[in-house]
């Protein structure tokens, strides 16, 4: 059987483990009782959903074949799912790279022809899904799928049905994206994330992303996952942008233990997989600079989060002239070499997020919803003992 920690708050009231991990970031009392069978009813129960849409399900297979012997009991972690992700990440990323040594698309390389029968494709697909509540079907919001996956059709099928997945079933994260909620806007407006207002060489816009307009008093955790998400969803309707892709410029003076501690590392570590993988973005470089030396060893943690073919993007800038050999210090903030203040490269993408506002709202819209989902046939090469765990695991 599969086995997790148990829960209560202060009054015995059975809790959720992420209930009690919440409470327990919070301050309150929370009292961790003995490990026993999943149940509904002690609440001690993992979302197989969640694991599947964050992991994959081959991860989840994995986890589940290698962690349940026959001859005893599998208690949940955590961490083993982690460890199965990072494990099948490495094969991912290493056909990845295969593939796109072959790419006839490396550089996306469009065409009327390749693009028409594309988008052909995708849209009669997601026209048939049952499941699918108001998904988007025009061309600039389908084509950020197919040009992050290179026009693989399939994958960008998969990518899809994540992105509208995890804005359903993580609507505290991924819905209400809301430049008027006064937290969100005065973290952005303090300069925690914005684009500089030039390009690079490479016609790429640049997300510059200051670490210390992070206030721990003013801010919410979901202010900072949520201004991150606010950008992309705004950038990604250029469709320059869905070609060329995103360069990162974070610039870490300033960084306290209390933003990490604010922000939540497994919390951080979920979002940015989820991202990876559902947010239809191109990612490029990742430009780090100013990173305390007391905190190296939390950056290095920072950096496991990534995918490999992320970390081989990252580039440590020592100092600022080591970053001005890569960006022209015209299109920089005024702070850090340029001519524009940083009040006044923000003060401008407020005025764009606030003309985007109800359009960005209206991606809420979109949902999925499960009760209808096709039920997916399970390949022959399925080890019946794995069926036989799940099916002995009880989920909420």
């Amino acid at each position: 059987m599969v086995c997790h920690a148990t829960y209560k708050d202060e009054n015995g009231k059975w809790l959720f483990p992420a209930e009690a991990k919440e409470l327990i970031a919070q301050g309150a009392k929370v009292q961790v009782g003995k490990v026993e069978k999943m149940s509904k009813s002690k609440k001690n129960t993992v979302d197989p959903n969640f694991i599947i849409e964050m992991y994959g399900d081959d991860t989840a297979r994995l986890f589940v074949l290698s962690d349940t012997p026959p001859e005893k009991d599998m208690e949940w972690s955590d961490d083993g799912v982690e460890v199965e992700a990072s494990t099948m990440g490495g094969k991912e990323e290493f056909f990845d790279a295969v593939e796109e040594q072959v790419d006839p698309f490396d550089d996306l390389n469009e065409t009327e022809e390749l693009r028409k029968r594309c988008l052909h494709e995708l849209r009669e697909w997601a026209k048939s899904q049952p499941h699918f509540v108001n998904c988007r079907l025009d061309s600039n919001f389908l084509l950020r799928f197919l040009r992050m996956r290179k026009y693989r059709v399939d994958l960008a099928q998969q990518v899809l049905d994540k992105y509208i997945t995890v804005k359903t079933k993580y609507p505290m994260t991924y819905q209400k994206l809301d430049i008027h909620k006064p937290s969100l806007r005065d973290l952005i407006s303090r300069g925690y994330v914005f684009p500089l207002p030039e390009r690079d060489k490479d016609g790429r816009i640049v997300l510059f992303c200051i670490a210390k307009a992070l206030d721990a008093t003013r801010h919410k955790q979901s202010d900072v996952f949520k201004s991150f998400l606010l950008s992309f969803e705004v950038l990604m309707e250029c469709e320059l942008n869905q070609k060329r892709g995103i360069n990162y410029i974070f610039t870490q003076e300033g960084y306290q233990i209390q933003h990490a501690l604010l922000v939540g590392l497994r919390d951080l570590q979920k979002m940015v997989h989820s991202g990876e993988k559902a947010i239809p973005l191109r990612h490029k470089e990742l430009h780090w600079m100013n990173v305390p030396k007391y905190l190296a060893t939390l950056f290095q943690l920072l950096k496991t989060f990534l995918s490999q073919k992320l970390q081989d993007r990252i580039i440590i800038h020592n100092d600022i002239s080591s970053l001005h050999k890569r960006f022209p210090t015209s299109m920089l903030p005024k702070e850090y070499g340029g001519t524009i203040p940083v009040r006044e490269m923000t003060a401008r993408w407020i005025e764009i997020l606030d003309s985007k506002r109800d359009q960005i709202l209206a991606l809420d819209e979109m949902k999925v919803d499960e009760s209808k989902r096709p039920k997916e046939k399970q390949p022959g090469r399925i080890i019946p003992r794995l069926v036989n765990s799940l099916s002995r695991m009880e989920f909420y």
